[in-house]
């Protein structure tokens, strides 16, 4: 019997069935030299034959062994996946590579040659050192016009045109960063969006293919890897170049003065790509699992991972990147202190402070200044998600990352342009679909996991639910403190200057966690105002000039107040008028444009001459027209006070309940 009666063994003949060769069995052999492996097994080394069961390969039978395109092994078996199938098109272990190339999954050329599009390498030429040339060439005249963009920029916000042209083109280059991290992750893409994907890959520093660095001869790995992070800061040597010839040559060497321009030119690089930055650095972590139980690095793939016995290359390069990493990290936390130290700088009016860091600041609303380290933070994050084991745990990490980012930008619409909160608001939208496209792609899908993830997907969607709704309940029958101590209602045009100081006297003196609602810099949109009133404001502050009775928005604000039984104050300016009884009974008909906010807020007209009545009876806290600054402190003070102090008038029925506080002079606190 062949093989001693072992498993797997056969008699058999290689014959041609169809025009092809096959391994036929046969019965009753007459000699020894029919005996073979069974299809489905292989020969080993000792002689025995045993079952294929390893990825990428096929056994045809006859201890035939054939590597199936888009796997490569070496002449002992051992089994990779390739990266980029084309490279490898399959055939017996040991012969697996396209023409020209080498290495764990034929991920190199041989010296002396370069790619080409079809997965094979052909003998470099003379026209392969055009893009070293046209790279430099373009870092240096980018790095010009970035400093001359900053040399000539003001501690001003820029012009509109301005802005929509700056900020549109970092959020083109921040989407292709985000496309180039898809190409990372353990997915099988399809044309033609693989081939987008290589392209916008030369965003994250991956230039080496453009390059045709195996021109050059046989690189080692680590030392491709230590270049490319010192490319990072070549653009920094670059404008440190220009910034000392046209100080010196142009404003006689006065480096400190000219510092800001160097500072906003070197942020502006860093903000760009830092998606690119923290991308390139961590590449050492990034690992693929092959059929063979090995790790290889998923961008070189000749380099193996987490083995002492396997090189030095992957230790020096985890060095390295680990080194190179303080840069992304130093720069988040200098970003938090200048974030955490503007509002102090803006009011000062430092203008050196504005110019080096208004390349951030000015592209955001003032109440939003903060989200550059949001844009950061997601960054980091999207790069870190390459690292995670397992195509389904990438893709899922990654949806997360932008959907929290997504909520984050249409809850706060940072952007200074409103139209670039619908741009960038889409762009996370569109990615998102995206990923749910190329999930197909997903090699050999874990069902059961997919499963647990959706379960657990819904049941943190069912739990925030739950939160929001205990928050409410907390906020309607305990004693949870309301997002604002004050509500400056006003007209803007009569008293927006004395609401402004009035807000930063109240600011210095709440309590921490609350704010002072003012419309110009907390309202997000105008269908939201009353809501703020009604359920998040504690005392409603009226600044009484000649029109707010006559303001319908001033007005609906008021009447929420007293539907709602917000205590309120009203601060009697100087030009003041109080409503007369007839005015309030033809109200509408002198104010036409109540009605329309009444319509859409659910406000009946009898509230509104309700709470009209209840103001034009109240005496309030009448300010005189010889205001001095030390007078709007003692007036916060009252206000601070509170209901216990008998300062803040809650609604009553009657005038005579209301103690009338005047101010004549700041010397009367």
């Amino acid at each position: 019997a062949c093989g001693g009666g072992a498993p797997f063994w056969t008699t058999s003949h290689r014959m041609v069935v169809d025009g092809s060769e096959r391994w036929v069995s046969i019965d009753e052999a007459e000699h020894e030299d029919d005996c073979s492996c069974d299809a489905g097994a292989r020969l080993t080394a000792e002689g025995a034959c045993v079952k294929c069961i390893t990825e990428g390969v096929e056994c045809p039978g006859g201890g035939e062994v054939v590597i199936l395109p888009g796997y490569y092994s070496d002449t002992d078996f051992s089994v990779y996946k390739c990266r980029v199938a084309q490279r490898c098109p399959g055939g017996p272990p040991g012969d697996t590579c396209q023409e020209g190339r080498e290495g764990i999954g034929c991920h190199a050329c041989m010296p002396g040659m370069t790619d080409e599009d079809d997965g094979r390498c052909v003998p470099c030429t003379d026209k392969e050192r055009l893009p070293i040339i046209a790279l430099m060439i373009s870092i240096l005249a980018a790095c010009v016009l970035a400093y001359w963009t900053a040399e000539r920029g003001s501690a001003a916000p820029p012009a509109h045109a301005a802005l929509l042209l700056s900020i549109s083109a970092g959020l083109l280059v921040a989407l292709m960063q985000q496309l180039s991290v898809l190409s990372k992750l353990d997915i099988l893409y399809v044309e033609p969006f693989d081939s987008l994907l290589r392209v916008v890959q030369m965003v994250t520093f991956d230039v080496e293919g453009l390059l045709h660095v195996s021109c050059l001869g046989r690189v080692p790995p680590a030392a491709r890897f230590t270049a490319k992070v010192c490319g990072i800061f070549a653009p920094c040597l670059v404008v440190a170049a220009v910034h000392v010839v046209f100080v010196t040559a142009k404003h006689h060497g006065r480096f400190r003065e000219r510092r800001p321009t160097f500072v906003a030119t070197i942020g502006t690089f860093a903000m760009v790509f830092y998606t690119s930055i923290v991308v390139t650095i961590l590449q050492p972590y990034q690992c693929n699992r092959h059929p063979n139980g090995r790790w290889t690095m998923s961008h070189y793939e000749g380099v193996i991972c987490w083995e002492a016995d396997a090189g030095s290359d992957h230790r020096t390069m985890l060095a390295v990147g680990f080194l190179a990493l303080f840069f992304p990290v130093a720069l988040l936390a200098k970003m938090f202190q200048a974030s955490c130290k503007f509002p102090a700088a803006l009011v000062s009016g430092d203008r050196a402070f504005a110019k080096s860091y208004g390349f951030v600041f000015f592209r955001f609303r003032p109440h939003a200044h903060w989200y550059s380290l949001v844009i950061m933070t997601r960054s980091i994050l999207v790069a870190v998600v390459p690292i995670i084991p397992g195509a389904v745990g990438q893709v899922y990490s990654l949806q997360l990352v932008l959907l929290a980012c997504l909520v984050t930008c249409v809850h706060y619409k940072p952007w200074r342009v409103p139209l670039l909160n619908v741009v960038d608001a889409s762009f996370g939208g569109a990615l998102i679909p995206v990923m749910n496209i190329a999930a197909v792609g997903l090699p050999n899908p874990n069902l059961r996991l997919l499963g647990w993830v959706c379960v657990i997907t819904i049941i943190a969607v069912v739990a925030s639910l739950l939160a929001v709704v205990g928050l409410a309940l907390l906020r309607r029958f305990g004693k949870l403190k309301k997002p604002f101590k004050f509500f400056l209602c006003h007209s803007k045009a009569e008293a927006g200057a004395f609401a402004r100081w009035l807000k930063l006297e109240l600011a210095a003196c709440i309590p921490a966690g609350q704010e002072v609602f003012l419309d110009s810099d907390n309202l997000e949109s105008l269908n939201c105002l009353l809501g703020y009133v009604a359920a998040d404001v504690e005392v409603l502050v009226v600044l009484a000039s000649k029109s707010v009775f006559f303001r319908p928005w001033c007005v609906g604000e008021m009447t929420v107040a007293s539907m709602n039984g917000i205590p309120s104050v009203v601060l009697e300016l100087p030009d003041f008028v109080r409503l007369e009884a007839f005015t309030i009974e033809n109200y509408e008909t002198l104010v036409p444009d109540l009605k329309g906010v009444c319509v859409d807020n659910g406000i009946g007209l009898q509230s509104v001459r309700a709470a009209l009545s209840a103001f034009a009876m109240r005496e309030g806290i009448v300010v005189p027209a010889d205001f001095v600054g030390r007078t709007m402190a003692a007036l916060a003070g009252l206000l601070l006070a509170g209901p216990s102090a008998g300062k803040v008038i809650a609604e009553t029925k009657e005038p005579q309940a209301a103690p009338r506080l005047g101010i004549v002079r700041h010397s009367t606190f």
